[in-house]
């Protein structure tokens, strides 16, 4: 686990999430999934790189290679920059969400919206 996925599920941890609750785990991978095609797409391709890699990603061994928008390279700044731009929002998502609850439409005594 590298530190993007770390800083991610600690947030998730902190904001009431379960690590042992499977559903709930699926339910972050699937938040974090679906903010990273809201992202930028600079930011995304650099972020993305950390999310779906493992220890071995590092800024070092992608800074200098062409960027997914542009063939020229990403500078070791450009490249964390984004990164942890794209961090900060995820983050934020996740906090933003409600975790160790159902969702408000499966919660007792809710029927949906009154009309």
């Amino acid at each position: 686990m590298n530190h993007i996925q770390r800083r991610v599920f600690r947030v998730f941890v902190e904001s009431g999430g379960d690590l042992g609750d499977d559903a709930e785990v699926q339910q972050l991978i699937g938040c974090v999934e679906n903010q990273l095609l809201l992202l930028p797409p600079k930011v995304r391709h650099a972020l993305e790189q950390f999310w779906r890699g493992g220890d071995e990603v590092s800024y070092d061994r992608l800074a200098g290679t062409p960027g997914q928008c542009t063939a020229t390279p990403v500078s070791k700044a450009a490249l964390q920059q984004r990164v942890s731009r794209g961090a900060r929002l995820l983050e934020n998502a996740v906090r933003n969400r409600s975790w160790g609850s159902p969702p408000a439409a499966a919660r007792p005594g809710n029927s949906g919206p009154r009309r």
